[in-house]
């Protein structure tokens, strides 16, 4: 239970935190294009691997909790420098996790708390999809669904091109 509050608070506090405009804050103290040793600095027991997309580098970490629901953290690097950060629902075994729905509600209230109104809406491939945006970045949070389970997403990636990263 204190992990989980003090999880949620660590969320709150990132979302109050202004970066300079040169370094653009994705989540949790990390910044798009930072290295993959870097991000490994950060986050110690996280695993490094390679391969899941071509041209991409990962490191997949967690789980944590929040709203009472879990996520695994996943980390993509491109040409070594960090392009996204995916957060993504674990325990979304029917009747393991909260309501999916509630979860991403009170996701979706928490973001809108502290960027307004989502920038643009969903996709058609998802249940519910709301993109917000913060300092030249897009939040993407999402609610989909694949067979009988369903997850909540929250990824956090640059607006500007991935080359202008290189």
């Amino acid at each position: 239970m204190v992990r989980a509050i003090s999880f949620v608070a660590a969320v709150i506090l990132m979302f109050t935190v202004q970066t300079p405009a040169s370094a653009q804050t994705l989540w949790q103290n990390t910044i798009v294009g930072m290295s993959v040793a870097e991000a490994k600095r950060l986050y110690p027991s996280y695993t490094h691997f390679r391969g899941e997309v071509v041209g991409r580098e990962s490191l997949v970490g967690g789980p944590i909790t929040m709203f009472g629901a879990e996520f695994m953290v996943r980390f993509q690097f491109e040409n070594q420098k960090l392009v996204q950060v995916s957060l993504g629902s674990t325990n979304n075994v029917p009747g393991r996790m909260p309501d999916p729905s509630r979860t991403y509600s009170q996701v979706a209230d928490e973001l809108s708390k502290r960027y307004g109104s989502p920038a643009k809406g969903g996709d058609k491939f998802y249940i519910e999809q709301q993109v917000f945006q913060k300092d030249g970045a897009n939040i993407t949070l999402s609610l989909s669904q694949s067979g009988k389970y369903i997850s909540v997403g929250i990824t956090y990636e640059s607006m500007k091109p991935t080359e202008a990263l290189l």
